[in-house]
C-alpha cells in the first residue's frame, strides 16, 4: 500500500502541473489591452496561458507562450497568438488576427485602432459598457417623459429596474430621472454579468425650453432640447470614463377625443462623445474615438391614452430610433414598446405605473418595470 502510495503520488503531481487550471490573480495596474486580456477568463498549461472571453463586444481568443519563467504577465519576451472577434452572428466586421511580441502586439493595436473600435464598441461606446446607447437613450426618454406626455404637471419624477442584454453579455440597471418644468437631471447605475465585472455610473442633464399653442382639444409644441452626461465605468478589463452630449429641434402634437387622447412626436439630435483620457497605452483609443464626426439620430414616437373613468386610464407608447448619419457605422435602429396604468389625483397631476421593452435587433434588448409621477400647481 505504501508503495502504491508514493509511486501514485509523483504522478498525480505532474498531472496537476501539466493540466490546464483556470488563472484567478488579477492585474491591479493595467497598461494597454495586452494587460487588460490577462485580466478575462484564463487557463494555465505549462508555459502557456489560453484567454478565451468577451471584452465588452468581442471575443479574444490568445495563446500567450512565455519566455520569463512568470505565467501571470505579457512580458515583452513572451510571443502571443491573438484574435479578436465580433460576438455579433452578421457583423461584417472582420477579426483582427496577430502573432508575435509584446512590443509589436502594442504596435499592432494602436495601428489597428479603428478596427479594435468597431469590435469592442461596434454601436457606441456607451452601449458596449452600460447597456445603453446614450444618445438613442435620452431621445427616447425624453419623448416618454416630455414630448409624448400629455397633461404633463410642472414637477414629475421616474424610477425605473431594467433588466438588459447587449450583445454576448447580460446586466441589471437601476435609473431614476427628476424634472422641474423644462428642466430634468437623470442618473443611471448599471453592472454588466461579465468576467470583466464591469460596473458603470451616469447621471445627466437637459433643458427643453419650447413653444406651445393650445386649441380647444389640441396641442402643438415646437422646441429645442440640450443634454449633457458623464459616465465614470470601472472594469477589470479597462476603466473608461466619457463624456456624452448634443442637442436638437423637437415637436409634438396632441388632440383630444371624448375619452382617448392621441399624441405624436419626434426628435433629431446631434450628438458626440468625448473620452478625457485614457491610460497611455491606450490613450489613441480615446483619440479615435475623440476625432469622430458629430452623429444624427431621430427619434419618432406616438402615444395613446385611454380614460376608463375620471380618474383611471390605460396608455400606451411605440418609439423607433434612427440613426441619420453616423461614422463607421456606429449607431443602430431601435424600438421602445410601453404601457402604463394611469391614476390621476388631479388636473395635471397623476401616478403610473408599467412596462417597458426595448430592442436593437438581436444586438440588444432590455425590459424594465417603473413608475411615474407628476404634479401640478396651481
Amino acid at each position: 500500500m505504501r508503495r502504491f502510495i508514493s509511486n501514485a503520488l509523483p504522478l498525480a503531481v505532474a498531472i496537476q502541473l501539466l493540466a490546464p487550471t483556470p488563472a484567478r490573480g488579477q492585474l491591479t495596474e493595467v497598461n494597454g489591452l495586452g494587460d487588460a486580456i490577462l485580466n478575462l477568463h484564463r487557463e494555465v498549461s505549462g508555459n502557456q496561458q489560453h484567454v478565451f472571453d468577451n471584452l465588452f463586444s468581442g471575443r479574444i481568443d490568445a495563446t500567450i507562450i512565455d519566455s520569463d519563467r512568470n505565467t501571470t504577465n505579457f512580458a515583452d519576451g513572451d510571443i502571443v497568438a491573438f484574435s479578436l472577434a465580433s460576438t455579433r452572428t452578421r457583423s461584417g466586421i472582420a477579426p483582427l488576427v496577430f502573432s508575435g511580441t509584446r512590443t509589436a502586439f502594442d504596435d499592432f493595436v494602436e495601428q489597428n485602432a479603428q478596427q479594435v473600435l468597431a469590435i469592442l464598441f461596434p454601436a457606441s461606446l456607451t452601449e458596449s459598457v452600460t447597456g445603453i446607447d446614450v444618445a438613442q437613450h435620452h431621445s427616447q426618454q425624453f419623448l416618454v417623459s416630455t414630448v409624448l406626455a400629455s397633461g404633463r404637471g410642472d414637477i414629475g419624477g421616474r424610477l425605473e429596474f431594467e433588466s438588459f442584454d447587449v450583445d454576448q453579455s447580460s446586466g441589471d440597471a437601476i435609473q431614476g430621472l427628476f424634472r422641474w418644468n423644462i428642466v430634468a437631471f437623470e442618473g443611471r447605475y448599471a453592472k454588466l454579468h461579465d468576467t470583466a465585472n464591469t460596473k458603470s455610473f451616469s447621471s445627466g442633464i437637459n433643458a427643453h425650453p419650447y413653444w406651445k399653442h393650445l386649441g380647444q382639444t389640441t396641442e402643438w409644441r415646437v422646441g429645442a432640447d440640450g443634454y449633457f452626461n458623464a459616465m465614470i465605468s470601472k472594469s477589470a478589463g479597462l476603466d473608461i470614463d466619457a463624456l456624452d452630449y448634443g442637442g436638437g429641434p423637437w415637436a409634438s402634437f396632441r388632440k383630444d377625443f371624448s375619452r382617448i387622447t392621441t399624441t405624436l412626436g419626434g426628435i433629431v439630435l446631434g450628438s458626440d462623445t468625448h473620452i478625457p483620457s485614457l491610460d497611455d497605452e491606450l490613450q489613441f483609443l480615446a483619440d479615435a474615438v475623440n476625432e469622430r464626426a458629430l452623429r444624427w439620430d431621430m427619434t419618432l414616437g406616438g402615444a395613446v391614452e385611454g380614460r376608463l373613468t375620471n380618474s383611471v386610464a390605460l396608455g400606451g407608447q411605440v418609439l423607433h430610433s434612427e440613426p441619420l448619419k453616423s461614422e463607421d457605422d456606429s449607431g443602430r435602429s431601435s424600438q421602445l414598446f410601453l404601457v402604463d396604468f394611469i391614476y390621476r389625483l388631479s388636473s395635471g397631476s397623476k401616478l403610473d405605473f408599467g412596462y417597458r421593452f426595448s430592442t436593437g435587433a438581436d444586438q440588444y434588448q432590455a425590459h424594465a418595470v417603473f413608475m411615474n409621477a407628476n404634479f401640478a400647481f396651481d
